[in-house]
């Protein structure tokens, strides 16, 4: 009779202990625990393992060649953890809001490059009609550049002259700088340097 008491006692006492480990993942099922938290919970983990890692080193726990390996192991499952988070939240609201505005950009038929210059030259009050669609050809490499620009992007060559007082970019055939009214005679060319 005593062992009978003691054994329902026990098995009393081991269902009491274990109980709430049962009830705890039922509780996160039902409480909105997602996969999405775990995902979140091993992406925490990854990254303080990461800078556990770096500690580790620093203080010359760890060889250089432990120390890569590891890194390169914890980095991966950084990477798949953070692509799994991706693929589970799926397209973000952002990303959408960007591809609806590139399609009736291009349905419009303008470019992102003309919406803004049309954008700069209203805050400046001006129209965007002279100068639009005005290239000129690199004097190192022939390509065709936009007029604005100073340098060639293709091989980097400058495309203009710098005025020698203030740096402004001036065409051969002024005179005076228009930032700053210095004589951009013959005497001065020869002292000027490339933009």
């Amino acid at each position: 009779m005593t062992y009978l008491f003691l054994f329902i006692l026990m098995v009393g006492v081991l269902g009491y202990v274990a109980l709430p480990l049962f009830r705890g993942s039922r509780e996160r099922r039902d409480s909105g625990y997602s996969e999405a938290t775990e995902l979140e919970a091993q992406k925490a983990a990854t990254y303080s393992a990461i800078k556990e890692l770096e500690f580790d080193y620093q203080m010359g726990n760890l060889s250089p060649a432990d120390h890569q390996e590891m890194e390169e192991k914890y980095k991966a499952k950084a990477a798949q953890v953070l692509k799994d988070l991706d693929e589970l939240k799926g397209p973000r609201r952002a990303d959408s809001v960007e591809l609806q505005i590139a399609k009736r950009r291009r349905a419009a038929g303008a470019s992102l490059e003309d919406e803004v210059e049309r954008q700069i030259a209203a805050r400046r009050g001006k129209t965007v009609t002279e100068g639009a669609g005005r290239t000129v050809a690199c004097p190192k490499c022939g390509k065709q550049q936009k007029a604005s620009a100073r340098f060639c992007a293709n091989c980097g060559a400058s495309l203009g002259l710098a005025c020698p007082s203030c740096g402004k970019s001036y065409s051969p055939q002024d005179r005076f700088c228009a930032g700053c009214g210095a004589g951009l005679g013959k005497e001065n060319k020869s002292s000027q340097r490339p933009a």
